[in-house]
């Protein structure tokens, strides 16, 4: 049997394409621009959610070029062109487009124009609103009884001592009890105040058993424990209020032995506070104590009124300075904001101190508050205030943030496991600030305006350590061999700091500057690799724009927690950041969450372009010869506030083969505060 040639049949289905792609307009003809505009529109979304933001221009515009009224193609344009750190271009493709896309876009138009214009200018919050309130007891559960102290981690979680029930509570940004600790098998007696090491260990004064315990921060079993029944040196006698100096040393006040002990970051007793003397007469009633800038301030309450006394870290007599409050105001705790503020636990009320100025700026009165004994700001600028007699535990947050909504914005969606579907967010306040500690709970993903009936969070900035980092070198160093010796040294140690799952890419800067190596490369082949490529001195001093640029827009594919290390002598030339800009530079960096830090060479104040960046990114600058090296800063990187998140769902919308653009909306909330985007993207062709 002869088989039958299948050209002829091929020849005719063509045929019929090629005569249906010109038949008029009404007759069935295939609109081959709309075609075009949908293909390099599915292009330009793969290509912005691979963080490859030049291709992704390309591709819109080129989209838009087919089908200029597109709304769509322009709304992705400006979400390519915001994450390349192109602002302005990015605000004039969706005003173009604002009135007929949602609300939600309107949102971002006026929150990036509010940080852009008004948000430096605008002058710390003075004025502050309820927004939660925990009760001690629920029905017939009690769950925390006489809340004294109060602290905030940098997670977004806060601490509570019940010291009535003898334990601490861990409770997250949503108000959910995560733990209990009770100090293991031994236990805890009547704990009052609470702080947090740098190490994540919990400090807690007993009040009933006259000592100060350190507190393991995953078991809450004792570590140590200092002090003693007495009124001896290194005794204790109803300690109550802490704080800690630079150097990890311990400040107690004491209720029974009117005086403030002093202890060593190990327990070792230092000395003691506010002894009688002809300078100075004595505590009345000593409470808060804060240490701030090498002083240490005390709250004490007596019969003419509360007053505030200043000592020195060898305990000291400076002055004293007397509150204008009513004289039977009585002052607990001392606590310092993020502008550092004191805030003042004062009965019904909070007052907010400006210690530079000696004045009370604002006074946050509380209704139905009856003894304030703590105050903390969170990590999401909330004020956590302990109410002992209320038996609540109070969140105060500011009147202009609490009814602004969140900023909330899907930075990539990874679809190559479809139907599971996983997707990064940032989430901020108007103020650019990181939303952190929360759950799956605070998160609603919906595909064709459709909510999806389970959204699990994969990770959170809160919970990763993890560093996906890269060093930019500055070739600028020339043929200085200490310079390029400290460029190398300042490798090495940055290498060392880095741990096994984290990443580190090396580039340096030149008229076409690349990546030349990066983990799991050794220590000696990082090292060999930039002696290779930092040549002589150079005729002209290298831009160093477009390396911190490649760097970035490789490291905006990475994880959570983002940096760009910049090793440099601190010097800039006039033309430098004039390709791009500074600004655009600095929102390239911003817009995709990395934080930029300069590594110094020689010991000087960098050029401001390079502060700049520095500053808006919220990064660090370091001499590389310091004594503790660069370790304490990857260390500190690794616990700073992100508010970057991923959520991951089962989606069961139809690909089409890759075909289908699935329309994708996150809505968050928090307390009553809520924000929503809007993305979409392909799902695999398979």
């Amino acid at each position: 049997m002869k088989r039958r040639s299948v050209l002829p049949v091929l020849l005719i289905i063509l045929g019929s394409v090629c005569v249906s792609a010109q038949t008029p307009p009404g007759t069935g003809q295939i609109d081959l621009d709309l075609a075009r505009s949908r293909e390099e529109f599915r292009w330009g979304v793969g290509a912005f959610h691979e963080s490859r933001f030049a291709d992704a221009i390309v591709a819109f515009t080129r989209a838009l070029s087919f089908k200029p009224d597109n709304v769509l193609s322009r709304e992705w344009l400006g979400r390519a062109y915001f994450h390349s750190g192109l602002v302005d271009a990015a605000l004039a493709e969706w005003q173009r487009v604002a009135d007929e896309s949602g609300a939600y876009l309107a949102n971002r138009i006026d929150t990036i124009t509010f940080r852009r214009g008004l948000a430096d200018l605008a002058p710390p919050p003075t004025e502050f609103a309820v927004s939660t309130e925990f009760e001690g007891n629920i029905g017939d559960s009690r769950l925390f009884r006489r809340p004294a102290g109060v602290a905030a981690s940098s997670d977004g979680t806060i601490y509570v001592t019940s010291m009535a029930t003898h334990e601490v509570l861990h409770i997250n940004a949503n108000g959910f009890i995560l733990n209990r600790f009770q100090g293991g098998l031994a236990g805890m007696d009547l704990p009052f105040d609470i702080m947090l090491r740098d190490d994540g260990s919990l400090v807690v004064s007993e009040f009933g058993a006259d000592r100060i315990s350190i507190l393991s921060p995953s078991t809450g079993n004792r570590q140590l424990a200092m002090g003693s029944s007495g009124l001896g040196d290194g005794e204790l006698l109803g300690p109550q209020y802490l704080t800690a100096d630079e150097t990890g040393a311990l400040y107690v006040s004491e209720w029974g032995g009117r005086r403030v002990s002093k202890f060593s970051a190990t327990g070792d007793f230092l000395l003691t506070l506010g002894e009688r003397g002809p300078l100075f007469a004595g505590f009345s009633g000593p409470t808060g104590v804060q240490w701030r800038n090498g002083i240490v301030w005390v709250a004490d309450n007596s019969e003419s009124g509360p007053i505030l006394h200043r000592f020195d870290e060898s305990g000291n007599y400076i002055d004293s300075v007397e509150l204008p409050v009513p004289r039977e105001t009585v002052i607990e705790d001392i606590e310092s904001d993020v502008r550092g503020r004191f805030l003042l636990a004062a009965s019904s009320t909070i007052l907010l101190y400006d210690p530079d100025n000696e004045a009370i700026v604002a006074e946050l009165p509380v209704q139905g508050m009856t003894r304030a004994t703590s105050a903390a700001e969170d990590a999401n600028h909330r004020i956590t205030v302990s109410d002992f007699d209320g038996e609540q535990v109070i969140l105060l947050s500011p009147s202009s943030a609490l009814y602004s909504g969140l900023d909330v914005r899907i930075n990539r969606v990874v679809s190559r496991e479809f139907p599971r579907v996983s997707v990064e967010l940032s989430v901020s306040d108007r103020f650019g600030r990181p939303v952190v500690g929360m759950d799956a709970g605070n998160f609603i993903a919906s595909e064709n305006g459709v909510p999806l009936s389970e959204v699990e969070l994969l990770s959170a900035g809160h919970t990763v350590e993890t560093l996906e980092s890269a060093i930019v070198v500055d070739t600028a160093l020339g043929g200085s061999t200490g310079a390029v010796e400290g460029a190398v040294a300042a490798l090495r140690d940055t290498y060392r700091s880095m741990s096994l799952e984290d990443t580190l890419r090396l580039y340096v800067t030149d008229s076409d500057p690349q990546r030349i190596i990066e983990l799991p490369a050794s220590e000696e082949r990082f090292a060999d690799a930039l002696g290779l490529a930092l040549p002589g001195t150079p005729a002209l001093p290298p831009d160093p724009e477009v390396a911190i640029r490649l760097a970035a827009v490789e490291l905006a594919n990475r994880d959570i927690r983002r940096h760009l290390f910049f090793v440099t002598p601190g010097v800039l030339s006039d033309d430098a950041f004039l390709r791009y800009g500074i600004e655009e530079t600095a929102d390239l960096l911003v817009n995709n969450g990395i934080e930029f830090s300069i590594l110094l060479t020689e010991q000087r104040t960098p050029d401001l372009r390079l502060q700049y960046l520095v500053d808006e990114s919220g990064g660090l600058v370091r001499y590389i010869y310091e004594p503790a090296g660069i370790a304490p800063t990857t260390a500190a990187l690794r616990k700073k506030a992100i508010g970057t998140y991923w959520i991951s769902y089962q989606s069961v919308e139809d690909t089409d083969f890759g075909r289908a653009y699935i329309p994708l909306s996150v809505e968050v909330r928090l307390e009553i505060r809520s924000g929503r985007d809007e993305a979409g993207y392909f799902g695999p062709s398979r």
